[in-house]
């Protein structure tokens, strides 16, 4: 892999040459070799000795490092950012959507006050209500016990007027007297 016209925040790889980018040993392998058994490409960054070749990858490969670490970095401060503006955002839609629940609160105040009062008002007369309903009950039982014997008394006395009235049908007397 060989690199052409960079800039520090950039880089363009030329993909015509076959190579890899070893993380580990932090150098770029033109060749696509095992490094594992060739250790002569392998630069010291601490000494940087070697060839110039070796020196032009060395410092290819500290680019590709940086520029990766580079969008790294952007991208997790991004995600930071991004993370942050959500967050903000939730804690201020609950912020206006609180404040628009007391708006509504404070105007439906009144309202609720008197629906709670006439609640309360039905309740207590309900309660009134059930008392004057029980009262009325036992003066009803009462009225019925001392109105038995004299209903009792006025069935007996239509009987008997209803029996003379039956005898005055079938026999017809009419008897004046001038006294």
């Amino acid at each position: 892999m060989s690199l052409s016209s960079f800039s520090p925040s950039t880089f363009r790889i030329d993909f015509s040459a076959p190579s890899t980018i070893d993380a580990h040993n932090g150098y770029v392998n033109p060749n696509n070799q095992n490094d594992q058994h060739n250790t002569a490409n392998i630069i010291n960054p601490t000494t940087a000795t070697g060839s110039a070749e070796q020196k032009k990858n060395h410092n290819a490969s500290v680019v590709i490092e940086k520029s990766v670490s580079r969008l790294l970095f952007a991208s997790q401060l991004l995600i930071v950012i991004i993370l942050s503006m959500v967050v903000f955002g939730v804690m201020f839609m609950s912020y206006i959507i609180s404040s628009n629940v007391n708006i509504y609160y404070e105007s439906a105040q009144p309202y609720l006050e008197e629906l709670r009062d006439r609640s309360m008002s039905m309740v207590r007369n309900a309660d009134l209500s059930s008392h004057e309903l029980e009262e009325i009950m036992s003066e009803t039982g009462r009225l019925v016990t001392q109105s038995v014997p004299g209903l009792i008394a006025m069935v007996n006395s239509t009987v008997e007027m209803v029996s003379q009235l039956d005898r005055v049908v079938r026999n017809p007397v009419l008897k004046v007297s001038m006294e």
